[in-house]
């Protein structure tokens, strides 16, 4: 696709010209596009049917967690401000970052205040009304969306044991999740590193932006936590000990079995993610994910230390 037109026929419609642009690394479902114009940089993110009811939950989100300001929304594209920032997962990565425990009581706050937003009814978003679809609990619905994921799954990726296994695992889940049935707060649904702007200011962390907001929908907040939570082995210590107190501290309807319900939920996302090709970076970290937890459990107690 030639984006060189469709950049300066968006710049247009935001009454400026694009002066230089450059395509983003990432971007699996789409692309993403910093563009420089004469008045400011943006993001124009392409390939989204109906950036509608993206740009209606940001708006809505921005009044508890620093979300970048909606410039534009039409079919196929979504402007937004650029946000000056570095990636939590680039600060992750970092061998000797500073101030980690700082770094993870910041996020975890942020986190926490995203499932502020309460709506009548758990679903997802129909229209940039932000109504919520009438459909069955959570955990009625996961065996078979886990199901219909394995069946799409590449057959290399996990054996037919381990598909039982998993869907064992999927049923357990299901059980666990009951107590978020009846949760109708709004949920990110894709709260990882690479969607977390961070940035020092002065001696002090920042969330600068959360990104991303394409599968919010309205459910159970504890699901973004874990989220996060998923890969914590691959961050330093100190960060995810405290991001998992200051959680546990300021979420919404708290809980003290919190984390098991959460872990329940992102059942979902695995599930869904084995069903991508291999060489999918996300869908192959998660594929060795799934094969520790049939190893040695998926249920292991939340232990940051």
């Amino acid at each position: 696709m030639d984006l060189e037109p469709r950049v300066q026929e968006v710049a247009e419609e935001l009454g400026d010209r694009a002066l230089e642009w450059v395509v983003l690394a990432g971007g699996f479902r789409h692309r993403t596009v910093r563009v420089r114009l004469r008045s400011a940089d943006v993001l124009m993110r392409f390939g989204q049917r109906d950036p509608s009811v993206e740009a209606a939950v940001m708006r809505l989100a921005a009044a508890e967690v620093p979300v970048p300001e909606v410039l534009l929304e039409r079919p196929g594209c979504l402007v937004v401000e650029y946000v000056p920032g570095t990636l939590l997962a680039d600060v992750l990565a970092d061998p000797g970052p500073p101030d980690m425990a700082a770094l993870g009581e910041v996020v975890g706050k942020t986190v926490a205040k995203i499932g502020t937003p309460q709506f009548s009814r758990p679903g997802f978003f129909t229209g940039p009304d932000l109504d919520v679809s009438a459909q069955p609990p959570w955990s009625e619905q996961l065996v078979g969306v886990a199901r219909d994921a394995l069946s799409h799954m590449p057959p290399q990726r996990l054996s037919e044991s381990q598909r039982r296994d998993w869907l064992d695992v999927c049923a357990e889940a299901a059980r666990r999740m009951e107590p978020a049935d009846v949760q109708a707060r709004l949920v990110h649904a894709d709260v990882n590193p690479k969607n977390i702007l961070v940035r020092r200011v002065g001696a002090q962390w920042q969330v600068a932006a959360l990104l991303d907001w394409e599968f919010a929908h309205s459910g159970c907040p504890y699901s973004d936590a874990a989220n996060l939570l998923r890969l914590r082995d691959d961050y330093p210590p100190p960060f995810a000990a405290s991001f998992a107190t200051a959680y546990e501290r300021e979420v919404v309807e708290p809980r003290a079995d919190w984390y098991p319900i959460g872990q329940a939920l992102d059942v979902f996302s695995l599930s869904q993610l084995l069903a991508h090709d291999v060489g999918h970076p996300v869908a192959d970290r998660v594929e060795r994910l799934v094969r520790e937890a049939l190893r040695d459990g998926y249920w292991r107690p939340l232990n940051c230390g």
